[in-house]
């Protein structure tokens, strides 16, 4: 193998690990913002129950909203017939659904 040969190796096998390790990066910034929204979502509602407080499901799905763990989207029964509850929605009620950040893996 030329010397030549090898650079291009090298530059390759460069690249390719640079290209790893920005999507090791992504992944672990996503990981952080979904960890810090669990958190806060947790530690309101243990709060809560401290305080003698109940959550409620509205309540619940408000605070999940407010930290970007819910999307809130207009109920279309072809798009939501899996979604519990859907035989009391009308289609355009609003409903909550899990966001981006709740889709993601760990």
């Amino acid at each position: 193998m030329t010397e030549s040969e090898k650079d291009r190796r090298a530059r390759r096998t460069i690249e390719q690990l640079s290209r790893q390790c920005r999507d090791h990066r992504e992944r672990a910034e996503r990981l952080e913002v979904q960890r810090d929204a669990l958190l806060a979502f947790a530690q309101e509602g243990f709060g809560a129950c401290f305080n003698g407080c109940d959550w409620d499901g509205a309540a619940i799905q408000e605070k999940g909203f407010e930290l970007g763990l819910l999307d809130e989207v207009k109920f279309d029964p072809e798009k939501h017939d899996d979604i519990d509850g859907a035989l009391h929605c009308d289609p355009g009620d609003t409903i909550y659904v899990f966001s981006e950040l709740m889709r993601s893996e760990p």
